[in-house]
């Protein structure tokens, strides 16, 4: 064989693995696309079967492994998260988001501690977002350290977190509201002259608690004053209450725990088929106007651990529709109960 039909032979060789390749990587990024798909409507369980098929191909697809960790927090497998975490750090480093969801894991996995850490670095690299702010006081609130739990508190209000300056409203004596002047006495009809008076131009000075200089403000004075001052109460939620919705003979919804008051207005249709009976619980929350702001699954109250069976509950939870409140956001927990001898 001469030297002209070995270098044919390499050249050509080389060139159908390098297509190969090529064709290999194009097919990871499809298959990543689909299973993006598939994690944004919710189907977690499916998303990690492409994700994996991805992984086993090309173990340095690293937008792989960190979005199959996304879809396993989402089932519930905190360890598996964190592996995954743990895998793209080693191969891209960190970045918010990555912190984000190591912060979210460790505080899933008890690990409160480790889990401040990561959520206390969230405010270093993003100082203008007000929620990391409210979960680094909630977890020193925990830990018995009020004072820095209020300062941080405190500062997620100036950043117009609502749970946040709640808390430092309630903990922290902590008044986020405007301060107006006190009012000046009215007089009496008998002391108002016959010819009424012209109206005069008084300056009054607000100060706002957050702003350093003073805002100028003029109004007109009138004989009478009327009080406008309106007195707010918080709206009171029934921790006791729970509600049941039959869904068919072998599949109950109870929702308890702070939503138990909360009437459902829209429920998707929803069919669940398991060989096993037991429960999928999941931590609901709902905001104003009735929609479904965030669904994870408790693990600690679940007793079926399918991932098919637990990314279908958060998929059907987030098509629940309730009642509008005047309560910002309401939590609690919604419970699919299955019983197979039904």
């Amino acid at each position: 064989m001469t030297r002209f039909t070995l270098f044919f032979i390499n050249l050509l060789l080389f060139a159908t693995f390098s297509l190969q390749a090529q064709n290999l990587e194009e097919d990871n990024n499809i298959i990543f696309m689909k299973a993006n798909v598939l994690f944004d409507t919710d189907r977690y369980d499916e998303a990690v079967r492409l994700y994996n098929r991805i992984i086993k191909d090309d173990p340095s697809f690293s937008r792989a492994i960190f979005m199959r960790g996304k879809a396993k927090f989402a089932l519930g497998a905190f360890k598996g998260t964190k592996s995954d975490i743990l895998d793209y750090i080693d191969q891209r480093g960190v970045n918010a988001d990555v912190i984000e969801l190591m912060a979210n894991t460790e505080l899933k996995l008890k690990n409160e501690r480790s889990s401040l850490s990561y959520i206390q670095l969230l405010t270093k690299l993003n100082p203008y977002e007000g929620k990391y702010f409210a979960k680094a006081g909630d977890l020193l609130f925990k830990e018995g350290d009020k004072n820095r739990a209020c300062e941080f508190w405190i500062q997620s209000a100036k950043l117009g977190d609502s749970e946040g300056a709640k808390n430092a409203s309630l903990k922290c004596a902590y008044d986020h509201s405007i301060h107006l002047p006190s009012k000046p006495t009215t007089q009496s009809q008998n002391q108002i002259p016959s010819q009424s008076p012209a109206k005069t131009n008084e300056t009054f000075e607000v100060e706002h608690p957050d702003v350093l200089e003073r805002d100028t403000v003029s109004i007109d004075a009138e004989p009478e004053i009327i009080d406008v001052s309106v007195k707010t109460t918080s709206p009171h939620i029934d921790m006791n209450a729970s509600q049941d919705i039959i869904i068919d003979e072998e599949l109950t919804l109870t929702i308890n725990s702070g939503l138990g008051d909360r009437q459902v207005d829209q429920l998707p249709n929803i069919l669940m088929l398991s060989d096993q009976s037991g429960k999928v619980v999941l931590d609901l929350c709902v905001d104003d106007s009735g929609k479904v702001a965030s669904a994870e699954l408790n693990s600690k109250l679940s007793t079926i651990f399918r991932s098919s069976l637990s990314s279908l509950a958060i998929r059907k939870a987030k098509q629940l529709i309730f009642m509008p409140s005047l309560i910002e956001r309401q939590c609690g927990l919604l419970i699919f109960s299955i019983d197979t001898k039904a």
